[in-house]
């Protein structure tokens, strides 16, 4: 498992049970079409409420549009998923869909944590 700067061991292990996974495109339509977005600087982020009871589900949409290499998007995917866990949402259980945009802005784990 690899290590969040600045965590121990169990703290990470902890944070990342919080999310699960939205895994069918089926499932992300459904985010899209039912629930609200709401549009950062860098992000696009879509909620919706969520169908498993009591988890909360992240999907995250990088697409070829905006970021055309493969490096690219998948960088994107791991800054924002650490991101996610070090977040600890309390929250309601939601299927949320983040989508990170082109706007010239450099994104670091510190930024995407902010939005």
């Amino acid at each position: 498992m690899a290590r969040v700067e600045g965590m121990s061991e169990l703290e990470g292990n902890k944070a990342t049970a919080v999310f699960g996974r939205l895994r069918k495109r089926k499932e992300i339509d459904r985010v899209y079409a039912v629930g609200v977005r709401i549009r950062g600087a860098s992000i696009l982020l879509a909620a919706a409420p969520g169908l498993v009871n009591g988890e909360t589900r992240l999907a995250l949409a990088v697409g070829k549009k905006y970021h055309k290499s493969a490096v690219t998007r998948n960088r994107l995917k791991r800054i924002f998923r650490a991101a996610s866990k070090q977040c600890g949402w309390t929250g309601p259980a939601l299927d949320i869909v983040l989508s990170p945009l082109k706007l010239g802005v450099p994104y670091r784990q510190e930024s995407s944590g902010q939005e």
